[in-house]
């Protein structure tokens, strides 16, 4: 078995980070859970010196007008793990706004949370990737046989 692991999406440093452009910039999800990791990287295009993020404040709000997140009700909030690894369980599905607090520095994401059976990947397959100075973006590992 062949593992790829694909850049999925990103948030470029510059860019309002609470207002995603349009539908297409969202993440889809089954399940809100994964792992946050930190690319310590010094070359951009990197995903090599990935080092976890651990007891970094993971929050879910409700997407509402377009804009993160003063004007959104807040679903949920946990701590990542030493693994720096989450879960946010039983939100329903909807639009949503997910935000990394690590190192007094606030990242977000506009995702998608869908109930269906399609395969997003698993809670493992997830890494939401910070990168200094406010680039957050989702590699997602796919198992090809």
């Amino acid at each position: 078995m062949i593992r790829l692991v694909l850049l999925v999406a990103a948030v470029a440093a510059g860019l309002p980070s609470q207002h995603a452009r349009s539908q297409a910039d969202w993440q889809t999800l089954n399940q809100i859970c994964g792992k946050v990791v930190e690319n310590r990287s010094s070359d951009p295009n990197s995903n090599d010196n990935l080092k976890n993020v651990s007891g970094a404040v993971v929050q879910l709000y409700r997407r509402e007008n377009g804009l993160c997140c003063s004007d959104s009700a807040r679903i949920a909030e946990t701590k990542a793990r030493h693994s720096g690894e989450f879960e946010i369980k039983n939100a329903l599905p909807g639009e949503y706004w997910l935000v990394v607090e690590s190192k007094n520095r606030k990242y977000t994401m506009a995702i998608s949370h869908k109930a269906s059976n399609d395969d997003y990947g698993s809670c493992s397959d997830h890494l939401f990737v910070i990168r200094q100075p406010g680039t957050f973006y989702l590699l997602r590992t796919i198992n090809v046989d």
